[in-house]
């Protein structure tokens, strides 16, 4: 069976604590076939929904593909993980969300230890 196991949360909206926490897994969705450094992760927030990416969606993340300024990344800042557009600039990183409502999050490469959990790759819309 192709599957692809559910990690835990992660914040469209402020950062939130990194808890790893399998609780299911996708299965047997043709586009999307299980390769290693692939997991999904359940939003919570608003901060992308001009993204398309809605509270309770599930998003596939790719942690072995190469990220580029513009993308939408899971990414960990010492250990609260969020959802957002990814700028790498000289001095820090700038995540910047799809809502107006939010401001820019900016973060100093000095302050904070900054790792990329990996790319957006696809979404679920669930109900539930």
């Amino acid at each position: 069976i192709n599957s692809i196991p559910i990690l835990g949360n992660i914040s469209a909206g402020l950062p939130i604590f990194a808890e790893t926490q399998f609780s299911n897994t996708i299965s047997d969705i043709p586009a999307l076939k299980s390769k290693d450094g692939r997991f999904a992760l359940k939003v919570k927030g608003d901060s992308m929904i001009n993204a398309g990416i809605l509270h309770n969606d599930i998003v596939i993340i790719d942690r072995n593909k190469q990220i580029n300024d513009g993308q939408i990344v899971a990414i960990l800042i010492d250990d609260d993980v969020t959802l957002k557009r990814f700028f790498l600039c000289k001095h820090h990183v700038k995540l910047v969300s799809e809502n107006e409502t939010y401001k820019d999050i900016i973060i100093p490469f000095n302050q904070y230890k900054i790792n990329s959990l990996g790319l957006f790759i696809a979404l679920i819309r669930t109900q539930y």
